[in-house]
């Protein structure tokens, strides 16, 4: 299958929009893992706390800004939950946990 010019732009203009939005995320993940640490509610590695976030965001898109701008409740509602609850093979929550900064749910 023969890969025309216009084609293979429109593809490297979407990859790069990923990317960017990749790095974002990254950012405001990290964001959330150092209000984590400054809260310092539980002992929790960050390396582990970020991949975690990465692995269940990319599994099921969750609403970074609202989550790193929630109230003390909710937003530990959702690490402590995250941390608890996913399954690090599949990437995802079990199903018994319900994070409140999925896009299923909007405030």
């Amino acid at each position: 299958m023969a890969i025309y010019p216009a084609q293979q732009d429109k593809e490297q203009k979407e990859g790069v929009k990923i990317l960017k939005q990749k790095r974002a995320d990254s950012k405001i993940i990290g964001q959330i893992v150092a209000r984590a640490k400054r809260q310092d509610r539980f002992k929790f590695d960050s390396l582990s706390l970020i991949m975690d976030l990465e692995a269940v965001h990319e599994a099921n898109p969750l609403r970074l800004k609202a989550l790193l701008e929630a109230d003390t409740f909710n937003f530990w509602h959702d690490i402590a939950g995250i941390i608890n609850y996913i399954n690090r093979g599949a990437g995802e929550g079990e199903s018994i946990f319900t994070d409140f900064f999925s896009p299923r749910f909007t405030l």
